[in-house]
């Protein structure tokens, strides 16, 4: 099978700067990272009753869910390849089967294996564990409260999915790390967790820690060459992923307010100067602090809530889900101006 080596998940709290870090292993002559994925998980979900009596009628049926799915069009990867790759080796299982798109992508960009970055998956490490038993993490952490500065200009631009306040996402990135310290037993020596700050500052040092890691080749050319080889996207994302690697994207002194740093600190202080993170020292009054902590538990508790139950409409109303998964494909299509048929 083409990948013949552990895969490689790289996670994070959203908005940490995961594309960076994709974006030096993409440059790699050797593993090849798309786009993020999401449909892993889900589909994970759908086809659980499944997992122990698999046949290829559910290959077609969980390839079938993949090559329509919203996250997929952004690979930019014919459906055919996908097929053809389930025709080159035919999967026994549905870990083998739901890999058969990164395969086919891996393959196009000529490289033996393939890997995975989708923040969102930090949350899921236990399913993707069952799949991958294999499988190799890297967490990447970021100053929360520039995280919290990307979420909040991605939010003043339209975008629906980021945390709509700052207690919001001191509450998503505390979860996350809380999340991550949990899960890092489970994975002992297939766990590696890496700074931004440190992967921006001295790259080159940082880079191949994580290639002896992943069991990757280091080479100069995945600093240097790191813009030229990453794969051509219009994704203001990946078009960031190309500038300079020393260029600091935020800096929360300047564009958070006194109020929010005082809301972010308030919710997740503790979770900063765990990892090495200095405190404003700016505290405002207790009911600022007070009501930031009720926004930000209030946000991760319908996170937490919306995340289960759909997973249970996944596994048991799936054709209700299939028919969500058709209207956000249309609407993906619909903005990049595809035929929406």
């Amino acid at each position: 099978m083409l990948n013949d080596h552990p895969p490689i998940f790289i996670v994070g709290a959203p908005r940490s700067g995961t594309t960076l870090l994709r974006s030096f292993l993409a440059a790699s002559d050797e593993i090849a990272i798309p786009p993020e994925s999401h449909f892993l998980v889900y589909l994970f979900h759908r086809y659980r009753g499944r997992l122990e009596r698999w046949t290829p009628a559910d290959t077609t049926r969980v390839l079938r869910d993949v090559v329509i799915d919203a996250h997929f069009l952004d690979w930019k990867l014919p459906a055919v390849l996908v097929w053809e790759e389930a025709e080159r080796e035919p999967p026994t299982s549905f870990a083998e089967a739901i890999t058969c798109p990164h395969r086919a992508f891996a393959r196009r960009e000529g490289k033996r294996w393939w890997g995975d970055k989708t923040p969102h998956y930090l949350f899921a490490l236990g399913e993707l564990d069952e799949m991958f038993p294999q499988m190799r993490v890297v967490h990447l952490v970021r100053d929360g409260r520039d995280v919290a500065c990307s979420h909040l200009d991605l939010r003043g631009r339209g975008e629906g999915w980021v945390a709509p306040s700052t207690p919001s996402v001191a509450a998503w990135w505390r979860a996350s790390l809380r999340t991550a310290r949990r899960l890092a037993p489970r994975f002992g020596d297939r766990y590696l967790e890496l700074r931004y700050e440190d992967l921006v500052a001295d790259p080159e040092r940082y880079v191949e820690t994580l290639c002896d890691f992943a069991g990757l080749t280091y080479s100069q050319a995945m600093i240097t060459e790191r813009s030229t080889r990453i794969v051509v996207s219009d994704d203001p994302i990946f078009a960031r992923a190309n500038q300079a690697v020393d260029r600091k994207a935020r800096n929360w002194r300047d564009e958070l307010s006194k109020t929010q740093i005082v809301q972010f600190e308030a919710v997740a202080g503790d979770e900063l100067e765990r990892h090495g993170y200095a405190l404003s020292g700016n505290h405002g009054t207790a009911l600022e602090r007070t009501a930031a902590r009720v926004r930000g538990e209030a946000f991760i508790t319908w996170r937490t809530a919306r995340r289960w139950s759909r997973q249970q409409a996944h596994r048991y109303a799936k054709p209700v889900a299939r028919s969500k998964q058709k209207l956000r494909t249309r609407a993906a299509r619909a903005r990049a101006g595809q035929d929406p048929a």
